[in-house]
């Protein structure tokens, strides 16, 4: 619904509790999660898989086949490759794909932050200019190829012609802070999307990028905001006053966001 942050950044859209994650690419290790209803299983690697580390929570999923089931499987790069290349970093959820945003998507990005309910909070509701959007996909682009994150485009894994949104993290305020970052399709708000790509980002940003701590913020008006922000397990920490508008700021360590799993079934071998 939004992301985290401000000018085109807002955090809304209710999620669902439980979620998959699987990012698809030639790195050195993987991580995969199970809950211990399901039994355990190798899944294929293929070339450039050197080492699999296993673990087990349990969840309630609401698209899981399997009642209080949670799986997910990520991959993480040895090193950031030294040219960018936009392949190696697919992830996939249980609905999603996650993939960096291009220049090919910034027409379908426009026309999705001049949406009125959704620019309200996500762009503090300002019509942004096509040429906004294309130096968007352009500092992407960049911080990508510098830093390996930027912002991902958001697909239905069953169309990949279409742009539903975007995530990921960006740098926000004065002096400029890292956050999390997102934004939704108004016609695909309240489906639980916005928390399932931003449960992803935490997990690339804690696993493959090594972030000590991951913020975001909201506006206070937008409770739908709060409550993905609360189920993501960020922690409100301070509020702000910014161009006018209040924001609350939000806060969650790589060790809050692992205490937040069920690791008891923890299995490495």
């Amino acid at each position: 619904m939004a992301g985290a942050g401000r000018s085109h950044s807002r955090v809304g859209d209710e999620g669902i509790g439980g979620w998959r994650l699987g990012i698809l690419c030639f790195f050195s290790i993987a991580l995969y999660y199970e809950s211990s209803e399901v039994p355990r299983r190798q899944m294929p690697l293929g070339a450039g898989f050197t080492e699999v580390e296993w673990f087990c929570q349990t969840a309630n999923h609401k698209t899981c086949p399997h009642r209080n089931v949670e799986i997910v499987f990520i991959v993480y790069p040895s090193s950031l490759p030294v040219h960018f290349q936009a392949s190696r970093y697919e992830i996939y959820t249980p609905r999603l794909c996650l993939r960096p945003l291009d220049r090919s998507n910034s027409a379908a990005l426009h026309a999705i932050v001049v949406h009125p309910q959704v620019r309200r909070f996500l762009c503090d509701d300002q019509i942004v200019s096509d040429q906004q959007i294309a130096d968007w996909v352009e500092e992407s682009l960049i911080l990508f190829q510098q830093h390996g994150f930027g912002l991902w485009g958001l697909f239905f894994a069953t169309d990949l012609q279409r742009l539903i949104g975007f995530c990921g993290f960006w740098y926000f305020h004065t002096p400029p802070e890292l956050e999390l970052a997102y934004g939704l399709a108004f016609d695909c708000w309240r489906q639980g999307l916005a928390t399932e790509a931003a449960r992803a980002m935490l997990h690339y940003g804690f696993h493959t990028l090594k972030f000590d701590r991951i913020a975001a913020s909201t506006d206070v008006p937008n409770i739908a905001s709060q409550r993905v922000l609360d189920k993501l397990g960020m922690i409100p920490v301070r509020r702000s006053q910014i161009a006018g508008a209040e924001l609350i700021h939000y806060s969650i360590d790589s060790a809050e966001f692992m205490n937040s799993y069920d690791h008891s079934y923890c299995n490495t071998d």
